[in-house]
C-alpha cells in the first residue's frame, strides 16, 4: 500500500532506557512522530502494546544488562501479535573497555534469544547501533523499525535480530568531496 504519514496511529509503544542512556528523549520523539501513543516504563498502564523500544546507549558494564532483562521480562508478554521489539545501542566496536564491549555485544545475544521466544507470534526483533556522533539522522530508522507490517505468512518470523548500524558521517575530507563531486 501507499506510505502512511502516521503508520502507528492508535497504537501504543512502550519505551524505556537504561541508566545513563543518551537517546531516550529522541526515541520518544521519533516514536511519537509515527502517531503512536508513547508510554514509559513508569506509566505503562498495562494492556497490549505494538512495540517495545529500549535505549541501551548507556550500557557500559555487564551489571547494566540486568536492567535490560528486567524490562523485557516484565513487558514482553504485552507485545501484540505481529509486534516489534527494538533496542537502540552503541556499537560494541566503539568501546575501549573490554567489559563495556562485551556488555554491548551481549545485547545482540539477548535479542537472538528473545527473537526465538516471540517469533511464534510474528514479532520481529531488531537492534540499531548508533554511533556517538550520528546526530538525529537515525530517528527515521526507529520509526521504520516500529512500522506495522504484517508477516507474509504465519510461519514468517525473525528468529535472529536484524542489526542496523547508523554511522557518523564525516564529509569534511576535501579528497572525498572531490572524488564524488559534492
Amino acid at each position: 500500500g501507499p506510505w502512511e504519514d502516521k503508520p502507528l496511529e492508535g497504537r501504543a509503544v512502550l519505551t524505556a532506557a537504561c541508566p545513563g542512556a543518551e537517546l531516550a528523549d529522541s526515541i520518544a520523539q521519533a516514536v511519537a512522530g509515527t502517531g503512536a501513543e508513547v508510554r514509559t516504563r513508569e506509566a505503562s498502564g498495562g494492556g497490549h502494546v505494538h512495540a517495545l523500544v529500549y535505549d541501551a546507549t548507556g550500557l557500559d558494564a555487564p551489571e547494566a544488562l540486568r536492567d535490560v532483562y528486567d524490562f523485557f521480562h516484565a513487558h514482553v508478554r504485552a507485545v501484540s501479535r505481529c509486534g516489534r521489539i527494538l533496542i537502540v545501542a552503541r556499537p560494541p566496536e566503539a568501546a575501549d573497555d573490554p567489559l563495556c564491549r562485551s556488555a554491548r555485544r551481549a545485547v545482540e545475544g539477548f535479542l537472538r534469544s528473545l527473537g526465538k521466544e516471540v517469533g511464534r507470534k510474528g514479532t520481529t526483533v531488531q537492534v540499531v547501533y548508533v554511533d556517538a556522533g550520528a546526530g538525529t539522522g537515525w530517528s527515521p530508522c526507529c520509526g521504520f523499525c516500529c512500522r506495522s507490517v504484517r508477516p507474509i505468512s504465519p510461519r514468517s518470523r525473525s528468529a535472529s535480530p536484524r542489526a542496523c548500524p547508523i554511522r557518523r558521517r564525516n564529509v569534511t575530507s576535501s579528497r572525498w568531496r572531490a572524488r564524488w563531486r559534492w
